[in-house]
């Protein structure tokens, strides 16, 4: 949801769950995924960027608020953070920084 804010996707969340009610299915098993297109930067973007761009830690912010909202996954795509992750073991790295400045959070 690039360039999307992330009340959003709980607004369709919803929206669907109540979609989903109508046409007879179990609401309660929907799951939201979201897809975070990743772009690293080294200062902190301001108040307008999109979600899961800026620095680690504004990144990592978004990880928590996706969590609040109720998602049972994340897709991290990184291709979008380009060339500043270039490799495999690149990709890795900020993965796991990511993964322990959102667990701290």
């Amino acid at each position: 949801m690039e360039g999307r804010r992330l009340g959003l996707p709980l607004f369709l969340l919803v929206y669907v769950s109540l979609e989903a009610r109508d046409f007879g299915r179990d609401a309660d098993a929907l799951e939201l995924v979201v897809r975070a297109n990743v772009a690293f930067t080294e200062r902190p973007l301001g108040p307008d960027r999109s979600d899961y761009h800026g620095t680690l830690e504004q990144i990592a912010d978004d990880v928590v608020k996706t969590r609040r909202v109720g998602a049972t996954e994340i897709f991290f795509d990184l291709w979008a953070a380009h060339p500043q992750v270039d490799s495999v073991d690149d990709w890795l790295t900020r993965m796991e920084q990511l993964r322990d400045t959102a667990g701290a959070s």
